[in-house]
């Protein structure tokens, strides 16, 4: 039986992730005019915390705030997808005819991958979600014993890990989309950069 997940006293009764945030709905095992709480959840690898919470002794009141929540995360993703600048083809998935598939001989490091989407929430199944930088990890060596891939993403240029099992393959340059040229040529000039500020061995830092 898994463990029920708290938020402090509450007891974790729904949740939904859409867009940058998770929002959920907590419940106490006591009656009272705060046994319902709604809240928006955040965490990274230091921390996770619980935000901008509101609390009801109506279930009701409590599903009408998750409601709204939900529809505001969801209209933000809309209009985000609607102002930035990619084709609607880079809103579906990337191409499977533009992959190449890969063997656990093949070294990753340096390549552009693509992540399954069915490795992804439903509403970052697309292009621009799926295409990734490989830069190292233990996942990304030929034959390699770990599964660690650690990235770039294109669009966001922010670092992430994936798992070796969850890439589809790589992309050949040529193949990539305009935006992800410019995206990966930009990465690997601040990556060039930030080498050659790196102090050489036994040099005085």
């Amino acid at each position: 039986m898994s463990e029920k997940r708290k938020a402090g006293e509450y007891e974790v009764i729904h949740e939904m992730c859409i867009g940058k945030k998770e929002v959920v709905i907590g419940e106490l095992s006591r009656d009272g005019e705060d046994k319902y709480m709604c809240a928006y959840y955040e965490s990274n690898v230091v921390a996770a915390r619980y935000t901008d919470v509101v609390t009801s002794g109506s279930y009701f009141e409590i599903i009408s705030v998750y409601a709204e929540r939900i529809k505001e995360q969801a209209e933000k993703e809309i209009m985000f997808m609607k102002t930035a600048d990619v084709s609607q083809e880079d809103q579906r998935p990337f191409d499977y005819e533009k992959i190449k598939d890969i063997s656990y001989k093949d070294n990753l490091e340096g390549k552009v991958i693509v992540i399954n989407p069915y490795k992804l929430r439903r509403e970052y199944r697309a292009a621009i979600y799926q295409l990734k930088l490989c830069i190292g990890g233990f996942g990304a060596l030929g034959n390699a014993r770990g599964s660690a891939c650690m990235c770039r993403d294109l669009f966001t240029g922010k670092s992430e890990r994936y798992e070796r099992y969850d890439v589809l393959g790589t992309v050949d340059k040529k193949d990539l989309p305009q935006w992800a040229s410019e995206k990966l040529k930009a990465i690997n000039a601040d990556r060039k950069i930030n080498r050659e500020k790196m102090p050489e061995r036994g040099e005085a830092r």
